[in-house]
């Protein structure tokens, strides 16, 4: 985020000491508004309402840049970002506040409302979130960079897609899989990996994440192209290549959907 950095914080200063400095209210404009969209690039908002967000964001933050520079002044980038960040928070959950009651409509009594978690408190659990499906998206991305065949990568988030979804025991249904995948090529199996591992996360995967994934499909075998081979794995070969996998990630420190770490899938 560029938010927070010396160089934008300089230009707060200068705009406020120079109201009249529209060039800096227009950069500045443009930093929230990139910024912003970048942290709530994976929800699942139109964009009527990733705009009011925006909007009301742009809002908060220019009512509150001499409070900001005064409390900010000797503060890191990454504090100010966290400035930023719990404030799309608040207009997030707004939006998303405003949803929930456009299909949920209860009228309540004032003894039976529901408690509302404080904003402090909704934030923090806001970037905690964040955090873990950063974590999430570093360990898929572990994962298809593991020296493998791409069908031994696409057997092990099966694998582990089923043991998160509840439908086996922790380690998984490699048969389950096997029978799953009988008919489909690589690609295809790839493809519903991604989509099954979306569903899960509650976001969409970037590219750049299951890139090298795809980079092996697209190899050249004796075969032909592994994309389009058909999956072929047994069920001991399942079985085997999710252990392996499973231990180079241990290794790594790293975790994915269930393993030790900061968090499991069925958290997000």
């Amino acid at each position: 985020m560029k938010f927070g950095s010396q160089e934008i914080f300089n230009q707060i200063c200068a705009m406020i000491t120079d109201p009249d400095s529209s060039s800096d209210y227009e950069m500045l404009y443009e930093t929230v508004r990139t910024d912003t969209l970048a942290l709530i690039r994976r929800d699942t908002f139109s964009e009527d309402e990733r705009e009011d967000i925006v909007q009301n964001v742009e809002l908060a933050v220019f009512r509150g840049l001499v409070r900001f520079a005064e409390r900010f002044a000797e503060k890191s980038p990454e504090e100010r970002n966290k400035f930023l960040c719990g404030i799309v928070y608040r207009k997030r959950a707004d939006c998303l506040a405003q949803q929930y009651r456009a299909k949920n409509f209860v009228s309540y009594d004032v003894d039976d409302a529901p408690e509302i978690a404080s904003d402090e408190l909704l934030e923090e659990r806001f970037m905690d979130r964040m955090q873990l499906r950063q974590d999430m998206l570093n360990s898929i991305y572990e994962v298809c960079s593991l020296r493998t065949t791409p069908d031994k990568i696409i057997a092990f988030f099966f694998n582990k897609l089923s043991a998160a979804l509840g439908a086996s025991g922790k380690n998984g249904s490699p048969a389950e899989v096997r029978r799953m995948l009988a008919e489909c090529t690589q690609r295809q199996a790839a493809n519903a990996a991604v989509r099954e591992l979306e569903h899960l996360m509650g976001c969409r995967i970037p590219k750049k994440i299951v890139a090298p994934l795809y980079s092996k499909l697209a190899e050249v075998t004796a075969e032909g192209v592994r994309g389009d081979l058909p999956f072929t794995l047994t069920v001991r070969d399942i079985t085997d290549s999710s252990s392996w996998i499973s231990s180079k990630m241990r290794k790594q420190k790293e975790s994915i959907l269930g393993g030790k770490g900061h968090g499991s899938a069925s958290e997000i």
